[in-house]
């Protein structure tokens, strides 16, 4: 299944990559989406909930920016 998702964001990246003649980003248009995903899913859920639990005190009193820049 990760295979065929992996090909559909290349075939989706072509049209995008020959337009800006960057003819070789449709080649690495998957790993760059897999990897912000994955980043994204790490920042936004298990790393506040880790931070939490390791820095019960300066984490839980900080603002929300301050967390956010955590």
């Amino acid at each position: 299944m990760i295979h065929d998702v992996r090909l559909q964001i290349r075939e989706f990246s072509v049209p995008f990559a020959e337009k800006l003649g960057l003819s070789k980003i449709s080649d690495f248009a998957d790993v760059i989406v897999l990897s912000f995903l994955f980043f994204s899913v790490v920042h936004n859920s298990i790393s506040p909930a880790v931070s939490g639990i390791l820095f019960p005190v300066s984490y839980g009193k900080a603002e929300k920016r301050v967390r956010d820049n955590w």
